[in-house]
């Protein structure tokens, strides 16, 4: 038995480089790769300063790397590696979608998405009041709004290093998914926000100002008309229906809904931050709402993906009776 482990050990060929239920995401990640290369290299998009190029290599050294790592049967290093690089390799790869798309985008909805607003009886000027009458809420809801980027780290790590496999595949599979919709959706709706819409001035917070809200659709603008082709300059979160903030709040309740001491706290948090897209966020109230249908449907499809991959990795791996 000793002999066959050390055997085992010394051949790393026995090990698979991939996860199986891993494949829908890299699947996706070659496809946005390719597409976003192919892009940019028939475009008039150049590089400023922000080096668009660092992005592509974190992408081939954080994969590679765990390739190489669960090909040496390292496979729990690297999942918890994956399940550190993938959410922030999609991210960098959607911001440089969205301004590739925006070049191409149509013309602004926001009237659209402020008429859905007005039918589902929301107000945003009287919300905006109730922010400006009372500042604390205003740095609460910009303090709630960033843990984001603190979640989208600490989530599907947590879920690596305490062997929730299934539901961390599940996780990051409903993230591309719902991400790349979010994408595809994006040239289609473009807005300028409701701060713009409802003529909103910039000093509303004071020093706490919000700087994207009026500057989303300049930005949209300029790469309309061609003006704007520095990446670094142009890569920036534009928003649209629907939220990602609302979908990530969503993936990181139902990421976390497995573990008895987390999931309440983590559900209020995210209950919380989903409310703080409005104003803290910029968006209308309809893109938070089509943000949780977005992540409910991505988790349903992922969850399925997940299991079907798994069982036919399953299958593949028992061994055939001889006839």
């Amino acid at each position: 038995m000793h002999n066959a482990i050390v055997a085992n050990l010394d051949n790393p060929a026995r090990a698979p480089v991939l996860d199986p239920r891993s494949r829908v995401i890299y699947a996706l990640l070659v496809v946005i790769v390719v597409l976003e290369v192919l892009y940019f290299a028939f475009s008039d998009f150049y590089l400023g300063a922000y080096a668009i190029g660092s992005i592509y290599t974190m992408i081939c050294a954080a994969i590679l790397f765990a390739f190489y790592l669960r090909r040496r049967h390292f496979t729990r290093v690297a999942l918890i590696f994956e399940a550190f690089a993938l959410p922030g390799i999609a991210g960098g790869l959607a911001v440089i979608a969205t301004t590739f798309l925006a070049a191409e985008s149509f013309p602004f909805i926001d009237e659209t998405l402020n008429a859905a607003d007005r039918a589902l009886g929301f107000d945003f000027p009287a919300l905006l009041q109730i922010y400006r009458d009372n500042p604390d809420l205003t740095v609460a809801s910009q303090r709630i709004y960033i843990s984001f980027g603190v979640q989208s780290i600490a989530v599907p790590m947590l879920m690596a290093i305490c062997w929730r496999d299934e539901r961390l595949w599940t996780y990051l599979t409903a993230w591309y998914l719902a991400l790349f919709t979010a994408v595809a959706i994006f040239p289609f709706a473009p807005a300028a926000g409701p701060y713009v819409l409802h003529g909103v001035q910039e000093d509303v917070f004071g020093s706490l100002q919000r700087f994207f809200p009026w500057k989303t659709g300049p930005a949209i603008q300029a790469l309309r008309d061609g003006t704007m082709r520095d990446i670094g300059e142009a890569a920036r979160g534009l928003v649209s229906i629907p939220s990602f903030h609302a979908i990530g709040g969503v993936l990181f309740i139902a990421a976390t809904w497995q573990f008895k001491w987390l999931k309440w706290p983590m559900l209020a948090l995210n209950i919380l931050m989903i409310c703080t897209v409005i104003i803290t966020g910029s968006h209308y109230l309809i893109d938070a709402i089509a943000g949780i249908a977005t992540a409910l449907a991505a988790w349903w499809i992922a969850a399925r993906i997940v299991i079907r991959l798994g069982r036919k990795d399953q299958a593949a791996a028992q061994p055939t009776n001889a006839v």
